[in-house]
């Protein structure tokens, strides 16, 4: 709870943990001259304003900070508190300018971004193709070529740009715009929970016709699931997302080796 919120409380009467405004207070202030404060249960007190004008002048200064701007000149917070208004991913686009269609899947790919700022997406400096193909981690996304081989029956190439996705930074709904873009969405993810959630958020959010990428030979892949899940618990929920998105094949693995896959296990592949 903010500082502002706990001061709230206390302006409405509700019982507080005096603890926590102690704490929160700017090195500018003592509570001994704002505050009475009353015990009423474990961790609780009523708490009593001596100052009004100087309690009314605090609260108006602990109002969260609405952009970066504002929070890098706040009292009570830095630009570090508040979200970024831009966000930005890299992309190696299917179609460049007087790129001719005959040409796209021998033309070597350029790389470049695209951008949105306050929710409005910076111009394109590439048309669209029908698809996105988002990869998870960095050096899978340089390396997208020997990744995606892996997945070669599933994917048209030809008409997909393809994503650095930044694992769940993806989730960012500044790119809400650009993702509705595209028809279909591919995800190559990690195999684990996280990977496969964060897969299913997409999903939730209705951009476009979404799939989990997993290799057509998985089932020779059991010695690649090396990676420690944080938590029994991830695995449980792992396996019971794969059950219920029709992946049997994966929960089987998951389930017999207890370990999840980095998707920079499928370069290691001849």
């Amino acid at each position: 709870m903010t500082l502002h919120q706990l001061l709230l409380n206390i302006q409405q009467g509700k019982p507080v943990n005096f603890a926590s405004v102690c704490k929160k207070l700017p090195k500018s202030h003592t509570w001994q001259s704002l505050f009475s404060p009353e015990p009423v249960g474990n961790n609780k007190h009523l708490v009593s304003i001596i100052d009004r004008a100087a309690f009314a002048l605090l609260v108006q200064q602990s109002k969260r900070a609405s952009t970066r701007e504002d929070a890098a000149i706040h009292n009570f917070a830095s630009s570090h508190d508040i979200k970024c208004s831009s966000a930005y991913m890299l992309c190696f686009p299917a179609n460049m300018p007087h790129l001719r269609k005959s040409h796209l899947k021998q033309a070597p790919r350029i790389l470049s971004a695209v951008a949105v700022t306050n929710d409005f997406i910076l111009p394109l400096p590439f048309k669209p193709a029908p698809n996105a193909i988002l990869i998870e981690n960095q050096d899978c996304f340089f390396e997208w070529r020997r990744l995606l081989e892996h997945y070669e029956d599933q994917i048209d190439l030809s008409d997909s740009d393809i994503y650095f996705s930044a694992g769940s930074r993806i989730l960012n709904k500044s790119f809400a715009g650009l993702l509705k873009k595209y028809s279909y969405i591919d995800c190559a993810f990690d195999y684990d929970f996280a990977g496969l959630e964060t897969a299913v958020l997409l999903h939730q959010r209705r951009y476009a016709e979404l799939q989990f990428l997993v290799p057509g030979n998985l089932s020779q892949m059991h010695n690649l699931f090396k990676f420690k899940a944080n938590s029994t618990k991830d695995v449980v929920n792992m396996i019971r997302l794969c059950e219920q998105l029709d992946m049997p094949e994966l929960a089987a693995i998951i389930s017999e080796t207890r370990h999840f896959m980095e998707q920079e296990a499928l370069l290691t592949l001849p």
